[in-house]
């Protein structure tokens, strides 16, 4: 009798099957490692990854509908702290919000803006090393595909370090 090999995840190893059976939120190392950069507070970061996890448990992309008392109950934080929260990842412009417009009578998050600020930060992070010489011609050019050109003239032109 031959014994059948199952497959484990890395994941699985290091956190337990009955914990991956409930999912992982992945939130981007530029989030959490600029933090401060980009002006998030820490009541916004955590308020983000739960949104972010809300969408990924729901395979939902880029909206969300969480209602206000759930993320309260979710996340243990207060109601207040998640307006205040709330709005200033609005005014900051991580997300955006529809109002209301669901069959579930709560407002849409939409998580797309995050995705701009952490390009514009990865791409000012490639050309430093790009230009720092950490990074060979043909990774940069994998990473950054037709719009190398334009990028790497703004970078030059503004010198600025990321």
């Amino acid at each position: 009798m031959a014994m059948e090999k199952k497959e484990i995840s890395n994941f699985q190893v290091k956190y337990g099957r009955r914990t991956l059976y409930f999912g992982f939120v992945q939130t981007p190392n530029l989030l959490i490692q600029n933090k401060k950069a980009l002006g998030l507070t820490t009541s916004e970061l955590f308020l983000l990854q739960y949104l972010m996890s809300y969408g990924s448990a729901h395979e939902i992309a880029d909206w969300v509908y969480p209602s206000l008392k759930e993320m309260s109950k979710m996340t243990g934080l207060s109601t207040g702290t998640i307006h205040a929260a709330k709005d200033g990842l609005v005014n900051k412009g991580f997300i955006e919000i529809l109002k209301k417009e669901n069959p579930y009578g709560t407002n849409y998050y939409n998580l797309f803006p995050i995705r701009e600020k952490l390009e514009h930060i990865a791409t000012r992070k490639i050309e430093q090393q790009f230009v720092n010489k950490k990074m060979n011609q043909k990774k940069y050019d994998e990473l950054m595909g037709d719009t190398s050109t334009k990028v790497a003239k703004k970078f030059f032109e503004t010198n600025e370090d990321v």
